[in-house]
């Protein structure tokens, strides 16, 4: 036997020794994944209620997209947001708010605002860019 004999018997050899591998590997058992049921679509991602939330000096105002309101006091925004929250929950829908801070607000009154939507499990996003830091 020549060499190049030896080098083809040796690469048969090779390739029968990769097949029974695979061969080997294919009759293991697979466990198979349940994936959890997503239901219907409309579950997956209830429909948002978003409200904007504006905090001046002397008064809030909250937008919706059925009217603007305006309030003097804290305590009368937050029954006003309960409300908004306590309808848009009936109707299987999610209440959030986006806050403004305009330039002459006080921080307190910021601060405020997110203590009332962390009391009443609110999701809520600032608009930073209406802040004034007094620079």
């Amino acid at each position: 036997m020549n060499n190049n004999q030896r080098l083809l018997i040796r690469l048969i050899d090779v390739a029968l020794i990769i097949l029974l591998g695979f061969i080997a590997i294919s009759k293991l058992s697979t466990e198979q994944i349940v994936l959890p049921d997503t239901g219907s679509p409309s579950n997956a991602h209830p429909e948002i209620v978003e409200a904007g939330l504006h905090i001046y000096k002397d008064h809030f105002r909250i937008d919706t997209n059925y009217e603007k309101t305006r309030f003097s006091s804290l305590q009368e925004l937050e029954r006003q947001v309960a409300k908004i929250q306590k309808t848009a929950a009936g109707t299987g829908r999610k209440f959030t708010v986006r806050i403004e801070a305009h330039k002459k607000s006080t921080i307190q009154s910021l601060v405020d605002v997110l203590d009332m939507c962390q009391r009443q499990r609110i999701e809520k996003s600032i608009n930073y860019d209406s802040i004034d830091y007094g620079d």
